[in-house]
Order: structure tokens, then sequence, then C-alpha cells
């Protein structure tokens, strides 16, 4: 009996597995210095039914740049398609379902503040 737990948390196991995806992530520059490494490329890992608010969330966290000020903002692109904006304290989905496909790619455009 125990032995069947195992086997079923493992079969459980592979199917989340299969779930993952690999996301390309780019984004604009903020500044000169920042155009050194432009397009800022890197390749994540998600799983793929992660809804839209989470999806931009843990991205931004940890891929955009901390920018000081305000009324800035940066749009979130899924395939070429707006999912969100991302301002300086909130996240505002444009969509409900994220549909993605078997090669996705995020792209990050930067909106400096306007003085």
């Amino acid at each position: 009996m125990i032995f069947r737990q195992k086997g079923k948390r493992q079969i459980e196991y592979r199917r989340m597995k299969d779930l993952t995806m690999h996301i390309e992530l780019t984004r604009d520059s903020v500044c000169a210095g920042d155009d050194m490494d432009a397009p800022h490329k890197t390749i994540i890992a998600m799983n793929s039914i992660t809804e839209t608010i989470e999806l931009v969330t843990k991205i931004s966290q940890k891929y955009l740049p901390n920018i000081a000020g305000q009324n800035h903002h940066w749009e979130c692109l899924l395939n070429g398609k707006i999912i969100a904006v991302i301002e300086k304290d909130k996240i505002l989905p444009k969509i409900s379902y994220v549909k993605y496909e078997e090669d996705n790619k995020i792209h990050f455009t930067y909106y400096p503040a306007l003085d």
C-alpha cells in the first residue's frame, strides 16, 4: 500500500513537470549604461497553468530593474500581445486568461515618466 502511494505521487509529479514551459524574456533598456546588455535576454521555466497576474508578478519582481521616481511604467507583451501594465506599486492585467504557444516570448516595453 505504501508503494502504491509513493508511485501515485511520482505519477502526479511527472504530470506537473510536463506542464513546465520555457519563456524567453527580453526588456527595453532604461538608461545608456543599461544598453550594454540589451536586450537583456534570459530564458526561464514556468508552469503552463500560471494565471496572468501571477505570471507577470513573478517575472517582474526578479527580472525588471528597480527604478526610482513616479509615473513610469512597463507594458508586458506575451507573444506580441499586451497582457499587463506594470506600474510602480501595482500590476494591471489586460487579459484574464493567458494563451500560451509552443514557443513563448515575453517582452517588457519601458515608458519613462514625462516631466
